[in-house]
């Protein structure tokens, strides 16, 4: 399924209404791609998916890696990416 930018945006509005249920702490990803570019309104082509390159670390100043998300992460992900 390729989203647009305001898909993107439902989705990512989903998920973050399904990670205040869950609990989830709030998440700093820097995101890449296609998805990156339509948030930012720089190019205007559907995308299949949302790339996570990292997290921002405000201590370091930079991305760090994400070694795996946390269990309920996951669950809110794979809530939103069933729809």
């Amino acid at each position: 399924m390729e989203m647009s930018r305001d898909a993107i945006l439902r989705l990512l509005q989903e998920l973050d209404e399904w990670m205040e249920l869950e609990d989830c702490p709030p998440v700093n990803w820097v995101v890449c791609g296609g998805a990156a570019l339509g948030l930012q309104e720089l190019q205007d082509r559907p995308t299949r998916d949302v790339d996570v390159l990292g997290r921002w670390d405000q201590t370091l100043l930079n991305v760090a890696s994400i070694e795996a998300f946390p269990d309920a992460m996951l669950s809110c992900i794979r809530r939103v990416a069933s729809n």
